[in-house]
């Protein structure tokens, strides 16, 4: 059995991480990690006792296959990189709250995120994307994600409340009172948002208090990738990568990396700087197209 120490340490600093964090996501999954990591260790020893050596075998028992797991596949790289964000998030508190005075793992044994290729709609499969859409709830929903770039999430938790239509803003609210605000960016789609909007909320009888969008996020994700498929995207779509497909077509057309930051909400900015490098790519095959370069 484990001693009480190590979980109650595991809960104070996911109950710090909730008062200063805005996603619910981050300490759903450091905990889930965390407590994986106590019951990899099985053994009682105080917290302080852990090592280096103990945190380089956690890796690599991830890293490899294993029926004991939920998950029994071997760890990608980039989860890898998620656990070691965690534990380092983990015991870095643990510095500073006094509790132990040694950090088994430093910030220099950090390893950098790979970078990474988002996936996205060209604006010709976007426009096919729109145009698959069957119901005034399908297309009130893809032109929403792509005109605003709001997570799944975020579109599930607005209530009509939270619309202002005349000035096409969406509030979208975390807990502990954080607000985010999303603009409606017209351009990116053909269709009238507002109109769309009133006609659902007038078919649905909705009022004030109510959500805008009744779904669970299974059910939402099940919506993109039908429409996907009847729009003949070869492409593993989600709402997420609509997310992107916002974000790539702003930069196309020359909106800032700071002010994309500004309107996709991102804490950093290297976060945001991935669309450059999507810009840079395009790039890069234009001048291979024309015979410029080789790659």
């Amino acid at each position: 059995m484990w001693s009480l120490d190590m979980e109650k340490e595991i809960q104070a600093f996911i109950s710090q991480l909730r008062l200063t964090d805005t996603s619910d996501n981050t300490p759903k999954q450091y905990e889930y990690t965390l407590k994986m990591f106590q019951r990899f260790l099985r053994t009682d020893r105080n917290v302080k006792d852990i090592g280096k050596q103990d945190i380089a075998a956690f890796l690599e028992y991830l890293g490899r296959p294993s029926q004991e797991r939920v998950h029994r596949n071997a760890y990608k790289r980039s989860s890898i990189i998620a656990v070691r964000a965690c534990l380092s998030s983990f015991f870095q508190y643990m510095m500073e709250t006094d509790r132990v005075d040694r950090n088994p793992m430093p910030r220099a044994g950090r390893i950098s995120r790979p970078p990474r290729n988002p996936v996205f709609l060209t604006g010709e499969e976007k426009d096919r994307l729109l145009a698959a859409a069957r119901t005034s709830n399908e297309k009130l929903i893809l032109n929403l994600l792509v005109s605003t770039g709001m997570r799944m999430s975020e579109l599930l938790g607005v209530k009509i409340k939270d619309m202002d239509l005349e000035h096409g803003r969406i509030q979208v609210k975390l807990k502990r009172g954080a607000v985010r605000q999303y603009i409606i960016v017209n351009a990116l789609v053909t269709e009238d948002i507002v109109g769309l909007v009133n006609r659902h909320i007038v078919d649905q009888k909705l009022h004030e208090d109510d959500s805008l969008i009744n779904l669970s996020r299974r059910s939402l994700q099940y919506l993109v990738e039908h429409a996907a498929k009847r729009a003949k995207i070869n492409k593993k779509l989600s709402p997420h990568k609509l997310r992107h497909t916002f974000a790539v077509e702003l930069r196309r057309r020359g909106l800032r990396t700071v002010d994309l930051q500004n309107l996709l909400h991102h804490k950093n900015r290297d976060t945001t700087a991935i669309y450059e490098d999507v810009d840079m790519r395009e790039t890069e095959e234009e001048l291979t197209r024309l015979g410029l370069i080789k790659r």
